[in-house]
């Protein structure tokens, strides 16, 4: 089955909205408490575009044609559904106003996991993509720092097996979880949002990115 030549830049534009969206309003939440349930909402939303994004350029030749895309498309995939998991709780929790099901700072970390192996496959197809000259120079160099600061999150793996009074004491977890945040919450959507402009620029969008997208 062919995919469309704007499904993947459209499906990359409308995650990154969601999630920026969903940042946006968790900080006015600080002022409105409802919008946080709105904001773990648009994150879930976020989280099931994401799958689809990375689904959408697996079964692009061109985009998992090396054993190192290969595998790193499978992380990516793990990844996403791990942070699917940690968003629908999230979202769940928002509505009931409590924990039904994982307590929320462990759900938050999920994610946090889940988009940092994420990371890992957005470095190797930023990286190869730029090696191969496929895409605009700065949107490969910024998927290749964004996957590296998303990648950052695993450090936060600690945090959903040990207590998190025993990780007191240990302050890397902590600051992995934050770095693996601003990643994904920030610099990945934005990522997203340039890779879907790229290719719909008029006239024509970039030629080597719509080249690059386009199935033989």
């Amino acid at each position: 089955m062919k995919t469309s030549l704007r499904g993947m830049p459209f499906l990359a534009r409308a995650m990154g909205v969601s999630i920026l969206t969903a940042l946006g309003l968790k900080g006015l939440s600080l002022l409105f408490y409802p919008l946080l349930t709105l904001s773990a909402f648009m994150i879930l939303i976020g989280a099931i575009l994401n799958l689809m994004f990375l689904w959408a350029t697996y079964q692009h030749p061109r985009l998992s044609s090396s054993p190192l895309r290969l595998v790193a498309s499978i992380v990516g995939m793990a990844g996403s559904f791990n942070a699917l998991i940690g968003a629908t709780n999230d979202f769940i929790n928002s509505v009931a106003g409590h924990a039904l099901i994982l307590w929320y700072p462990l759900s938050q970390s999920i994610v946090v996991l889940g988009y940092g192996l994420v990371g890992i496959w957005l470095l190797a197809l930023n990286y190869q993509t730029r090696i191969e000259d496929l895409w605009p120079s700065r949107l490969a160099w910024l998927g290749v720092v964004t996957g590296v600061i998303m990648a950052t999150g695993l450090f936060a793996l600690p945090r959903i097996f040990i207590p998190a009074v025993a990780l007191y004491h240990e302050p890397l977890p902590e600051i992995g979880e934050l770095i693996g945040s601003v990643g994904w919450m920030f610099l990945y959507p934005l990522w997203s949002v340039r890779l879907g402009r790229a290719a719909w620029k008029e006239p024509d969008g970039d030629l080597r990115l719509r080249n690059s997208i386009q199935k033989s």
